[in-house]
């Protein structure tokens, strides 16, 4: 079972690394994203593919792009804790 002395003498360094390595996650699919947009999005919104397939396949690489979007708030997020519990006035040990 967790001690006062336990949570008071915590070492939270590593909750520091986990949260650069959640802002980096962050960098990644934001550049996923745009990489996606550019290369594989473009393709159904340059106009050059028309039809039913073309509206389908906007449909499906907006959404996808969305998801990027989302995955980038969400490590962002996660960052957001890790940084806030680590900077907390209870959390002052190293």
């Amino acid at each position: 079972m967790l001690t006062y002395q336990d949570a008071m003498t915590i070492r939270l360094g590593p909750l520091t690394t986990a949260a650069r390595s959640w802002s980096k996650m962050a960098e990644g699919f934001d550049d996923l994203g745009e990489a996606y947009g550019s290369s594989v999005q473009a393709v159904a919104s340059d106009g050059q593919w028309v039809g039913m397939p073309a509206d389908a396949a906007k449909t499906r690489f907006t959404s996808t792009r969305k998801q990027f979007s989302a995955a980038a708030v969400e490590a962002r997020a996660m960052a957001s804790c890790a940084t806030s519990t680590r900077s907390s006035p209870s959390a002052s040990k190293p």
